[in-house]
């Protein structure tokens, strides 16, 4: 029996807005937030990677209009958000503080949360310090703010990425992670076009490659993006980077226990070499209550088909449980490139 595989025909349509606007949360900072779908239906917060990253053109088409109402915040200096590439008062934590406010400024008592990448790493510093406002957390491409992890992107996937990898650690000169972040920080803060460029180039194709994004079509991504728009993304990113993301190591999993009850996904790329896979087997042994979820022939990438198809139908999951139908334009189904390790 030939079991079609998830495409983007499983996507919800394209839709605007609801509302839209600016909201000043502290320190000069005002943060960029949108709503799709029902203004009555399931509320789900939607964390965008990165950090500094803008998120994913078509991150609504992944939940049914008339069941969610889906928020999306611009975290701090990035893409709407204003002073665009701002670190001043821009820390893992401020974003949590954002986070709860713009939850309360939208009339909001509980939420389902959902995010990758670094997003997941926000969601479950989030999850920590604010357990009694989730209804629940769904991650993917896990980052758990490891000293280890970023050792192991910068030096240690040499192994499986040798050029990108070498390039990288030889343009900035690089004997440690902390002057490899560093190093590279100075460069693309650098007003030279002719020092921030090949950085900007470099840091880019590193991180590509490491995603091993295999199946997806490049229009639900972002839009091409030219040097001006990259410096102040990667300003905030290695911002982070360079001081562990403001996260002790091995919080999250210390603290995974504050999660205890709260239902939640991990959903994970096989593949994935900016974000191992051993990540999220490891915090689904702290976090018991998540269901793992490994997508085989997957990256870091959530259009990939395997990682949609899984993101859709936890959310499908969610509306039943609310006593809410929800059926994408195609039905999801268990095939070689969707099926669960």
């Amino acid at each position: 029996m030939n079991i079609a595989p998830w495409t983007k025909a499983c996507l919800f349509p394209a839709t605007s807005a609801s509302a839209e606007g600016f909201l000043d949360v502290s320190d000069g900072h005002s943060v960029y937030w949108e709503e799709y779908g029902n203004p009555d239906g399931i509320p789900v917060l939607y964390l965008h990677g990165g950090p500094g990253r803008p998120r994913p053109h078509a991150i609504p088409r992944l939940f049914d209009p008339e069941a969610f109402r889906l928020i999306l915040m611009d975290q701090r200096g990035t893409r709407r958000s204003r002073p665009l590439g701002e670190m001043r008062a821009n820390t893992t934590q401020h974003l949590i503080g954002d986070i709860e406010t713009l939850r309360k400024a939208r009339g909001i008592e509980t939420w389902h949360v959902f995010g990758g990448s670094w997003g997941s790493t926000l969601g479950l510093c989030y999850g920590i310090a604010h357990p009694d406002r989730l209804g629940s957390l769904t991650v993917w491409g896990i980052y758990l703010a490891l000293a280890s992890e970023a050792d192991w992107v910068n030096f240690g996937a040499r192994w499986m990425k040798p050029r990108e990898c070498e390039a990288l650690v030889d343009h900035a000169g690089a004997t440690t992670t902390s002057e490899l972040l560093e190093g590279y920080r100075a460069l693309i803060e650098d007003p030279d076009p002719a020092v921030h460029e090949p950085a900007i180039k470099i840091y880019n194709a590193h991180q590509a490659a490491l995603s091993d994004i295999r199946h997806y079509d490049a229009s639900l991504d972002r839009d091409r993006e030219s040097t001006a728009e990259m410096l102040p993304q990667l300003k905030i990113e290695l911002g982070y980077f360079c001081a562990n993301c403001f996260i002790p190591d091995g919080h999250i999993l210390d603290q995974a226990h504050r999660l205890r009850g709260i239902p939640g996904t991990i959903i994970q790329g096989a593949d994935d070499m900016i974000c191992p896979c051993a990540n999220a087997t490891e915090l689904a042994r702290f976090w018991p209550d998540a269901d793992l979820h490994i997508v085989p022939d997957a990256g870091h990438f959530v259009f990939e088909p395997g990682i949609a198809a899984r993101v859709m139908e936890t959310f499908a999951a969610i509306a039943r449980a609310e006593g809410l139908h929800t059926t994408p334009n195609k039905p999801i189904k268990q095939g070689a490139i969707n099926a669960t390790l």
